[in-house]
Formats: C-alpha cells, structure tokens, sequence
C-alpha cells in the first residue's frame, strides 16, 4: 500500500491569524483568534489547516473574486477580523477558504466585501441512493455484469462479453468520495497518490474507506474486473466518511486538492449530488475543468430535473444519469433517477456489481447513478491514452459523440436519448461553420475519427434544405465559394471505423459581405 505522507508537508496546529484592520466593505469587529506560533510557509503547502472544533454545525464557503492577486494572505486576514475556526484554504480550482461557527453578522459582512464573490453555508451533499436487490443471474441481460456486457453494442444485446480496445493505460484517474479500499484486489499495483480532505477525519489515511462507496466508484471507473478503464492509476481524494453524506466544503477541498495536485492526463469523478447542493461545487467543478482535467459527475437517483442539483450545472463537466438493463431511465427505491437537460448522456446504474471495502476481494450490488459516473469516467480514461493532450470539452464532446442514440426509454423532460458506448467509435468534421462570401475562395471539412482505424468515408451535402447527394468518398471535402453567395447547406458524413459505420453532420452558413454605409454629406464617395 503506497504512503501518503511522502511529498507533503502536514501542518498540525491550526494557523496563526492577523488581526488587521477593517478592510473595504467589511464592519463587524469579532474578536481575532489569538495568534498561534506556526510554519510561516504552511499555507504553500497544506490547505487543511487542521481539526475542526468540536461543534461542526455552522460551516461557511467564502470564495474570491477571479482577480484577487494573494487568496492566502486574504483568507488570513479576513478570518483574523471575522473570527471563526478555518476549516480550508482553496487555491486552485477556486480561490477563498472554508470556516466553522460564524457569527450572523460575520457573514453579513463578508457578503458585503466588494473582494468577495460568494458566501454561502456548507450543506450536505447526498451520496447517491443505494437499493439492495437480489441478483437475478438466469440471464446474461441480468447478470453480475450486464452493464459493462450492454455498453460494448449498439444494439442491446447480451452475450456475455466486454470488448475493450484500450485501458486507460498512463491516465490517472481521481475519485472525489469515501477513500479507496488501496489494497483491494481489483486495483493491484495502480494506486496513486491521495489525500484526505476531511475536515473531521485530520490525518487519515485516504486508503480507509468506511462507506464502500469510494472503493465501489472507483472499481466501476478502473476495477481489473468491474471498470472500463482496466490499466489507469486509481487517486483517492477522501471527502466523507461513515457518514454517507459529504459537506461542500470537503467536497471543494477536495476538487481543490485534484487541480493543484493532478497528474496529466486525468479524469475527475465525483459520485454526489442531489438538492440542496452548494453554488461553490459548481465552481470548483469548472476550475477542474478550466485546468484541462476532464470532470465527470452523477446527476442524481431522485425524479426530478438535474438542474436543481447546482453542481451539475457546471459548464464542461459531463454529467451522468443512470439507465436500466431493459434500457430505460434506472427505477430506484427512491423512484425514478434525475432527468433533464444538463444531462450530458446515460450508462448503467442499476443492479451493478462493484468492488467494496469489507476485505480485499469484497464485491456488492449496487445502485445509483454513481456507478453510472465512473463508467463514463473510464471511458473517458480510455480516450485520453489515445489523445493525452485532449482538453475537457475535446474529452466531453467525443464521449456525447459516440454514445449511442435513441436506445433509451422513459427519459424524462429535456433528457439526452443517449447511451454510454465503451468503444468510443465516432467521426467528427473539422473546418468552418461561417463563411462570408467576400471573394472566390476554396474550403475544406476534414474528417476526425476515433475509436478505431477508419476504413471508408462517405461525404454528403444538402443545400438550402434539399436532399442529399454525394461529394466525396476521401477524409476530406473541399468547395469553393464565390463572392456574394448566400446559403445554407448541411454536411452528412459517414466513416466506417473498425468495422462500423459511424455519421455525423455539420451546418454551414455562407453569408454575402455587409454593403458599405451610405455616403454622408461630409463623406467624398
């Protein structure tokens, strides 16, 4: 089992802090904590500052606005005027810090400082709902391990086989939860580096995993059995506890932690949600994404619209819904799981058979859209060992790409009728979406595949609305476009990949220049 403490500087005693004076916008005088003698470089090198107070209820998110130059040296002051036990310090994903027991006014008045873009109370963010079933196994449909069976085909169909190309090998992949069981059988010799983000568990170990759930996540992302992403290195970033809940805070340290401490190329998972959430999440979760790290998210097992959930409305991430073996939006003792537009697709959550943290080859049935999550997580992996360099839109867009359209039932409102497809086999048009017709010019689309090796293209145009014809069987198509043209026209293209037939389309709009303005009078025409 790796050691966590090599490489890290842990700051034990809690943080000296200022008192100064009243800063813009700022008017309640709570008394300072009293300076405790500490490591003057300890904020560069640990944002835990250290045990909580007894009394965890009252916890508050302070984040700073994008242009503050020192988040540390603010975070110091304004606890030292405010008062307050420092729970984090946040640099990375997002900048301000994490406080317990303020005073009304406290917040009143951080709410007040022009420097400050947010402050909100941290809350718990459920951990996704589990329902315990028996296992049905006369079936491959229903078999221990149908999901991963279901997401290798377009077409459902059982046969009692995973076919994977890649494994994610070289990709790391973080899972923001309970810890991981680091010892357990499905992970052999691909744990990573980790951390605790725990406000209430200082110093522990993220390779104790109480819940189950962080060892469940992760083996359903990377498992050798259970995951997609067979040869990627597992993170443990441990947010919760026995307590199947997480707070905002611990989930923001933790994302926070991934952006700073992230070995490229990576894959965050974060297997939470549900309402109410914290605004902070949505924001740590885009300076994941904004930092290049893929960010995937569970969209929830409650039946409502996943907007409600603030943390899937964050921008770039790939939010996941779970599905059934029959196909449908996943039913769960709670009801049906979320639907809804943020939903970026769906992958099996139902009657999943995960690893777990009893011994070192324990393994349950579980259900949830957090273990929908991680197979998108792992595919994503997958990806990312063929493209390293790939950003977390490129990563999120082959991902909607390729997922099978049109198999699911029962969605929801506004929900994606799209499914998980593990084998990433998709076709994509690269070249302009606008063109001004200004003066004789030739354009090109290009042809991108992934997933595979293309073997044939078939491109097609329809013009201003008309039907399709063909234009060419190469990777690419050019077409020249005169001055003053105006028109629209859709282009279809179909690439065989490994064997299958994959299409997209693209719109183009070609626009006449704008005329010159009218001549004034003051004007020599």
């Amino acid at each position: 089992m790796p050691s966590f403490l090599n490489g890290y500087t842990r700051v034990m005693t809690a943080i000296g802090l200022l008192a100064v004076g009243a800063l813009a916008g700022c008017t309640d005088q709570s008394a300072p904590l009293a300076p405790v003698p500490t490591n003057s470089n300890a904020f560069l090198t640990e944002e835990l500052v250290g045990p909580p107070p007894d009394s965890m209820f009252n916890r508050w998110i302070v984040l700073f606005r994008n242009d503050v130059d020192d988040p540390i040296g603010l975070s110091q002051r304004l606890i030292g005027l405010h008062g307050g036990h420092p729970i984090h310090f946040y640099q990375k994903a997002v900048t301000g810090f994490a406080v317990a027991n303020l005073r009304a006014s406290s917040v009143d008045a951080l709410r007040a400082n022009p420097l400050v873009a947010l402050v909100e109370e941290s809350i718990l963010v459920p951990e996704a709902a589990i329902q315990y079933l028996p296992l049905d196994s006369y079936s491959f449909q229903t078999s221990s391990l149908w999901s991963l069976d279901r997401i290798d085909v377009r077409q459902q169909s059982f046969n009692g086989e995973f076919r994977y190309d890649y494994t994610g090998s070289g990709v790391h992949i973080y899972i923001v939860d309970s810890g991981i069981r680091c010892g357990h059988t499905e992970f052999a010799g691909r744990i990573g580096n980790g951390v605790t983000r725990l406000a209430n568990s200082w110093g522990a170990s993220p390779c104790i995993d109480s819940r189950g759930h962080g060892t469940g996540v992760a083996s359903s992302a990377g498992g050798t059995t259970y995951g997609i992403a067979k040869g990627a290195i597992l993170h443990p970033v441990r947010v919760n506890d026995s307590n199947k809940d997480a707070y905002c805070d611990d989930i923001v340290a933790g994302l926070d932690w991934v952006v700073g401490n992230a070995i490229r190329p990576a894959v965050t998972n974060l297997s939470f949600g549900g309402v109410p959430s914290c605004f902070s999440v949505r924001d740590a979760i885009e300076g994941v994404v904004n930092a290049g790290i893929t960010m995937v998210k569970s969209a929830g097992n409650e039946d409502y619209d996943a907007y409600q959930d603030r943390g899937n409305r964050a921008v770039g991430a790939i939010i996941v819904g779970a599905s059934d073996y029959s196909d449908r939006r996943a039913t769960f003792a709670t009801g049906l799981a979320s639907y809804g537009s943020t939903i970026t697709l769906f992958a099996p959550g139902y009657s999943v058979w995960v690893a777990w943290s009893g011994h070192d080859s324990d393994s349950q049935i579980k259900f949830g859209s957090s273990f929908s999550a991680p197979y998108v997580a792992g595919a994503a992996a997958t990806y990312l060992q063929q493209s390293p360099y790939a950003n977390a839109y490129a990563v999120r867009d082959v991902i909607r790409n390729s997922a099978t359209a049109g198999a699911l039932s029962n969605l929801g409102a506004g929900s994606p009728n799209l499914l998980l497809n593990s084998l990433l086999r998709s076709v994509a048009i690269q070249g302009p979406d606008f063109i001004t017709s200004d003066v004789e010019a030739t354009y090109t689309w290009t042809a991108s595949t992934t997933g595979g090796t293309p073997q044939s293209y078939l491109w097609e145009i329809s013009i201003s609305g008309g039907g399709y014809t063909t234009v060419s069987t190469a990777a690419s198509y050019s077409r020249t476009i005169f001055p003053a043209d105006s028109y629209n026209f859709v282009l279809r293209l179909t690439a065989v990949v490994d064997g299958e037939s994959v299409t997209t389309t693209k719109s183009v709009t070609v626009s006449a220049p704008e005329p010159p303005p009218p001549c004034g009078p003051e004007l020599i025409c």
